[in-house]
């Protein structure tokens, strides 16, 4: 899975022509544990995490409510399901908590990212405990969500995702019409987007090919797979994050 966050040079062209600039420009993420997390080094993501929760108390902050996501996030892709769940019922509430007190546009928008993310990872913890509906139910939200979002385009690459997890999750029961759907919607957000990598378009391309292959569809199937490998072929990146 793509997993990424917010640390370049689109965020900077966001703030360009926002007119809101300073106030959303006032971020809330960690670029230590980001870098950490961006390398995949859990272990040391979930031990500077640890320590910035306990540095930073009890309160519910966007600050705090980032770093709880984040060391549910860590945990995750750890493979240290059971925690991710339990970190996952604290965390729910700080991050409701920050949405339902944010004040201003700015407050709103960070809080609102927040959640996505939230939802996102909450997602992946639910499918890894085979709890397909409740991970389709926070893809569904957090895709709602994103679509609202449209203008932020440091939040493409996650809505994209997520609907290309949601429909990995509903040809898994039989729905590839659906899955079709999902996987096209997410292809018609990638031009123009500067958050999204070729691999992330790569990895979109393939799967709808293997969806319309399952349909019948093979022609378009194979010129879907040629784009797949084409783009793999001419990037020179595995991920990209933003």
């Amino acid at each position: 899975p793509i997993m990424a966050i917010l640390v370049s040079s689109p965020f900077f062209s966001f703030c360009s022509f926002s007119f809101f600039v300073f106030s959303v420009c006032v971020r809330y993420d960690d670029a230590s544990v980001e870098a950490n997390l961006n390398n995949g080094d859990y272990d040391a993501a979930i031990s500077l995490l640890q320590r910035r929760v306990k540095e930073s108390g009890k309160g519910q902050t966007i600050k705090e409510a980032y770093l709880h996501t984040a060391l549910m996030e860590s945990l995750l892709w750890q493979g240290r399901i059971s925690e991710a769940q339990n970190e996952a019922k604290k965390t729910q509430v700080l991050v409701d908590t920050v949405v339902a007190q944010a004040r201003g546009q700015a407050d709103q928008i960070n809080a609102l990212e927040l959640k996505t993310r939230f939802l996102d990872t909450l997602s992946w913890i639910y499918e890894a405990l085979s709890q397909d509906v409740k991970s389709q139910a926070a893809l569904d939200e957090a895709i709602k969500l994103l679509r609202e979002q449209r203008e932020l385009d440091r939040q493409t690459w996650r809505l994209i995702d997520c609907l290309a997890h949601k429909a990995s999750l509903v040809a898994q029961s039989g729905d590839n019409d659906q899955a079709r759907q999902l996987l096209e919607e997410a292809i018609t957000y990638v031009p123009g987007s500067k958050s999204v990598s070729a691999f992330t378009v790569a990895d979109v391309e393939e799967a709808l090919g293997g969806v319309l292959y399952k349909l019948g569809r093979s022609d378009e199937a194979q010129k879907h797979f040629a784009r797949a490998v084409d783009l793999k072929k001419n990037s020179d990146a595995l991920l990209h994050r933003f």
